[in-house]
């Protein structure tokens, strides 16, 4: 759960687009070991 809790956190703090983003990089999510389903888009 340690490694989830991890990567949620890069992925939120990630601003690599942000040069190309007007209103600047926001990635929203939500995840849980737990899940059956992943929607991405």
């Amino acid at each position: 759960m340690e490694e989830l809790e991890s990567l949620l956190q890069r992925v939120r703090a990630c601003r690599i687009c942000e040069e190309h983003l007007p209103l600047g990089p926001r990635p929203v999510l939500t995840a849980s070991s737990t899940a059956k389903l992943l929607v991405v888009g």
